[in-house]
């Protein structure tokens, strides 16, 4: 599994993305909210044990925490965390 940079149009519903602690995620919603008077972009990554975390979309990218997934194809996370 290599660590690819990510970038903001990468953030698409199905999109894979690596965290350093957390391992494999999919971005499973983009949204936009409002939060102290600005719009900003949100992304939801939903992980293999049914956890979620919804940041803002520029956290995302600036962090450091994330990279892109450029593994194999895979539509299951199960599998991609197997090694199947």
């Amino acid at each position: 599994m290599g660590e690819g940079r990510l970038r903001k149009e990468d953030l698409i519903e199905g999109y894979l993305v690596v965290h350093r602690r957390d391992g494999v995620g999919r971005v499973v919603e983009r949204s936009k909210r409002e939060f102290q008077g600005k719009e900003t972009d949100y992304v939801k990554i939903g992980y293999r044990q049914g956890d979620s975390r919804t940041l803002p979309v520029d956290l995302v990218i600036e962090s450091g925490h994330f990279f892109a997934y450029d593994g194999p194809e895979s539509n299951s996370l199960g599998r991609l965390s197997t090694g199947q």
